[in-house]
């Protein structure tokens, strides 16, 4: 069972500007490198827009709807070629991820190592807007590197749970990408949206969730009903200007 409780996206205490940062290919090759952090006051200065711009409504079913905690429950999602669903996609059928650049996917670092017994997971497909197991409208595409920081392999603490895949190939040129960036102005009450893949309903079916947040100084919680497989899903908000950006990911959660 999960409700989340997830990290602020991609940014870290002020002492933190560099650290290392691991390539991994499915084939078993690893590689080490520096990665150099921009300074604090630098932090929030990018935004990163998203390749196909629009929002839509989105079309829900109550079909196996089921309650964890029973406040804000998740709603099955047919139409997945509307934006941005079409860049949400299933890790294999483990994880959930989101296209942020024309061949990059944005998603958890244990969907990539397994920290409790130090294994790499090789699953190598990902599948955008996917629908059901059989139901993939715009294919299944093999990532070929998987990069994450040094620090979740060395520790597995939450705060470094997070990874870049890169595809074989640019399909972010065909459906689009996601928009993402820092937000320091995240409010109590402010509704996030997350969208994924738990593997307790059918195999391959997508289902998303909103909820009201509860932010805390590296952290964000909140009341959402997710499950295994929701990992890597994008924390969705809704900008003062009226844009969608991700600003930050789903990784674990507790029973209460």
């Amino acid at each position: 069972m999960k409700v989340a409780l997830i990290l602020i996206f991609l940014w870290f205490s002020s002492q933190i500007l560099s650290m290392s940062t691991i390539t991994f290919y499915p084939n078993g090759l690893i590689e080490r490198h520096q990665l150099k952090l921009p300074d604090q006051e630098n932090k929030s200065s990018k935004t990163y827009e998203e390749g196909f711009i629009g929002i839509v409504k989105y079309l829900y079913s109550d079909f196996n709807s089921e309650l964890i905690l029973g406040d804000y429950k998740r709603g099955r999602i047919f139409n997945t070629s509307s934006w941005p669903l079409r860049v949400i996609g299933q890790i294999d059928t483990l994880c959930t991820g989101t296209l942020i650049g024309p061949f990059h996917i944005l998603t958890a670092a244990h969907c990539l190592y397994h920290f409790g017994d130090q294994k790499w997971l090789t699953s190598s497909s990902f599948s955008a807007g996917r629908i059901a197991i059989d139901q993939s409208p715009y294919g299944n595409v093999r990532w070929v590197k998987g990069h994450l920081l040094e620090g979740y392999i060395n520790s597995g603490e939450v705060q470094y749970d997070f990874a870049v895949l890169e595809l074989e190939r640019r399909i972010g040129d065909q459906i689009g990408w996601h928009g993402y960036g820092h937000n320091a102005n995240l409010q109590s009450g402010q509704e996030v949206i997350i969208t994924g893949y738990p593997i307790d309903k059918e195999a391959g079916s997508m289902w998303e969730v909103k909820c009201p947040i509860e932010p805390l100084e590296e952290q964000i919680t909140y009341r959402c009903d997710t499950f295994k497989g929701m990992s890597g899903s994008a924390l969705r908000f809704i900008q003062e200007n009226g844009k969608e950006l991700i600003n930050g990911l789903h990784t674990f959660g507790t029973p209460s």
